[in-house]
C-alpha cells in the first residue's frame, strides 16, 4: 500500500464540517467518495485538525493508503474536477509510512477575520464576522498574550464527555503566537498559531478578545478567566464562517 498526502482548500459554508458523519454532507466524506471513484476501492482519511461546521480551510492537511496505480497530477486533475469549486486539491504526493496527517504535525496556524464596517463586500461575507462598530485593537492585543504559552484553556474550549471507558482528554494547550493584524481599513484578522487546539478554543478566544475590544470587559478579565479554567467566565462565541485552518507545519 502507497502512502499519499494531499493538501486541500475548501469553502466550509456548504458542509457540515470536515470529519464523515453519516446522513450529514462533510468535507471528508466528498472527498473519500472522489477518492474512491479513483482507487476502485474505499478509502479512509486522516487529517491535521477537524474543523467545524462551516469553518474553511487554506491548507488542510490529509493522508490514505491506497494500492491503486496513481499519478500525482493526473489525481490532482480529476478530483478538482469531480470536487470543485467548493474544494480544492491543491497538491498530492507520496509519503513514507511513516507519516501521519495529524500526529507528525507540529503546528497549526488559524486566522480570523472580522470586518466592523457598516457594510460587509458579499464576496467576503461567507468568510468573515461582521461586527458593526470601532474595535479598540490595542486593548485587544494586550489581552491577546494572555493566551500565549503553555496553559489549561478549559475556559475557552468546549467540554465533551469522553467515550465509556477512556479519561477525559486534557485541554492543555502550546500557544506560541496571537497576532491581530489590520487588513484595510475595517478588518482585523486574528492569527493564532499552537501545537494544536481544542473544540472551539480559537472562536472562544476570538469571541472573548472582540468583547474586550467593544469595553464589555477589561483585559485583566481574561487572564481571570484562563485561569479559572471555568467556562462560564469565557466570552461568546464567535461565528464559524469567520475561521481558517490557514496551514500546518511538520
Amino acid at each position: 500500500m502507497t502512502r499519499w498526502r494531499l493538501d486541500v482548500a475548501y469553502d466550509g459554508s456548504g458542509f457540515r464540517g470536515f470529519a464523515v458523519n453519516v446522513g450529514i454532507r462533510s468535507v471528508a466524506g466528498e472527498l473519500q467518495g472522489a477518492l474512491a471513484k479513483m482507487c476502485g476501492h474505499e478509502v479512509v482519511l486522516v487529517c491535521a485538525g477537524r474543523t467545524d461546521a462551516e469553518v474553511h480551510a487554506r491548507r488542510q492537511v490529509v493522508h490514505f493508503e491506497s494500492d491503486a496505480n496513481l499519478d500525482s497530477l493526473r489525481m490532482v486533475r480529476s478530483l478538482n474536477r469531480m470536487l470543485g469549486p467548493e474544494i480544492a486539491v491543491i497538491a498530492a504526493l507520496v509519503v513514507p509510512g511513516s507519516f501521519d496527517a495529524r500526529f507528525s504535525a507540529i503546528w497549526r496556524r488559524y486566522r480570523y477575520s472580522v470586518v466592523t464596517s457598516v457594510w460587509v463586500d458579499p464576496q467576503l461575507a461567507r468568510f468573515v464576522w461582521h461586527t458593526e462598530g470601532d474595535l479598540d485593537a490595542e486593548a485587544m492585543r494586550e489581552a491577546a498574550q494572555t493566551f500565549v504559552g503553555r496553559h489549561d484553556f478549559s475556559a475557552f474550549c468546549r467540554r465533551t464527555p469522553p467515550a465509556p471507558g477512556r479519561p477525559e482528554r486534557s485541554r492543555v494547550r502550546n500557544l506560541f503566537e496571537f497576532a491581530i493584524v489590520p487588513d484595510g481599513t475595517n478588518r482585523l484578522d486574528f492569527w493564532v498559531l499552537a501545537s494544536s487546539f481544542c473544540h472551539h478554543q480559537v472562536r472562544s478566544m476570538v469571541g472573548t478578545l472582540v468583547e474586550v475590544g467593544e469595553g464589555r470587559r477589561s483585559v485583566a478579565s481574561v487572564a481571570e478567566a484562563l485561569e479559572s479554567q471555568d467556562r462560564q467566565q469565557c466570552g461568546r462565541v464567535a461565528p464559524a464562517h469567520g475561521l481558517t485552518l490557514w496551514e500546518v507545519g511538520y
